[in-house]
């Protein structure tokens, strides 16, 4: 199973449907009014629940792309077989690998049909309802390109965090001082998604974060607050990654325009860059590169002297908060001088 494009699956006969449901499903005869995309790379262990929580919703008209990434494990055996039992499943298994969630989902924009396109990792779940709500609203809403929803994170927790909060508002300038968009939440318009270009490939991460920074520049958002899926949290992978995280959402941020009627003035985006930046001084810091978050911290307080008082911390007053910056570079100076420093390449990919 090799080439550039990957090996595609395709769709077996409607024969082998296995279903108890009276509802016509979707076929070749004409295209689906949703592609589900679904990367995965090594997912054995969560591609099977992540699949059947998309198609058992009660709106059946979709397609799902399952895009492996060149697993290594048994998540092609998994796949293949629910597969045979849905026409619905397309199943392309891409070899060499692509790397990241971002050049996966634009491999499967190349092959969805979909007027609608909605994105679920391989280790995440939907909850029932989901799709039926969302391209409800869609259908009713043309002016609308995008609904987004709320998610249950850390499901395994005795009380479930939702996130964004009940009291989202959307608009550009709150997307820009922050990522609000789970993309396991999103439902939108295929051919404005092909119209920017789709996912960009050289971030590494946050490819969606930039997604949505692209969009919302041309593109009318709708929130609806009511949790429609279940984020797997990783803490590992979580913790390993915040470093590669802010310098992808560094890079992300600079590449916005100043637009006033968004409401980006040269001062907003100095302000988030340099909050940013501070992030990445922090987490360098916690994995024990002191000489480059002392580097960071140094440009976090060029960028914007003040950016101290806008970082959020509970516990100490906005006065206390504005000297954060400037005790994060104090800390790693002293890591550097008494031997904290740690040659970790890891984290500074």
């Amino acid at each position: 199973m090799t080439g550039d494009k990957g090996q595609v699956t395709g769709k077996v006969g409607l024969e082998s449907q296995v279903s108890s449901d009276p509802r016509p499903t979707t076929c070749d005869l004409r295209p689906p009014l949703v592609s589900v995309i679904m990367p995965t790379h090594n997912g054995e262990r969560t591609i099977e629940a992540a699949m059947q929580s998309v198609l058992a919703q009660e709106f059946r008209d979709l397609e799902l792309i399952v895009v492996d990434d060149s697993s290594s494990d048994g998540t092609a055996a998994i796949v293949q077989r629910i597969q045979a039992n849905d026409p619905r499943v397309l199943y392309i298994y891409q070899h060499p690998r692509l790397g990241g969630p971002g050049p996966s989902r634009n491999r499967a924009l190349r092959e969805a049909r979909g007027k609608y396109v909605a994105f679920l990792d391989g280790d995440d779940v939907w909850l029932l309802g989901k799709l039926e709500q969302q391209v409800s609203w869609l259908e009713a809403h043309p002016e609308t390109v995008l609904c987004f929803t709320q998610m249950y994170r850390d499901a395994d927790s005795e009380e479930r965090m939702v996130c964004p909060s009940s009291d989202t508002r959307y608009n550009y300038l709150a997307e820009f001082r922050g990522n609000l968009i789970p993309v396991l939440t999103v439902v939108m318009r295929r051919d404005c998604l092909e119209a920017v270009g789709g996912f960009s490939e050289d971030l590494g991460m946050s490819e969606d974060y930039d997604l949505w920074l692209r969009l919302g520049q041309r593109y009318a958002f709708h929130f609806l607050s009511e949790p429609t899926a279940i984020y797997t949290v990783h803490e590992t992978s979580m913790s390993r990654n915040a470093v590669r995280m802010r310098r992808a959402w560094l890079k992300a941020l600079r590449r916005v325009p100043i637009n006033r009627r968004l409401g980006v003035t040269p001062w907003q985006k100095r302000r988030r860059l340099a909050q940013v930046r501070y992030d990445l001084a922090r987490a360098l810091y916690e994995r024990g590169a002191c000489a480059e978050g002392a580097w960071e911290c140094v440009k976090t307080v060029t960028m914007d002297p003040g950016v101290g008082g806008s970082v959020w911390n509970e516990r100490e007053s906005k006065i206390w908060r504005r000297f954060q910056p400037y005790r994060l570079l104090a800390q790693c100076l002293v890591g550097m001088v008494f031997g904290r420093e740690k040659a970790d390449v890891k984290w500074r990919s």
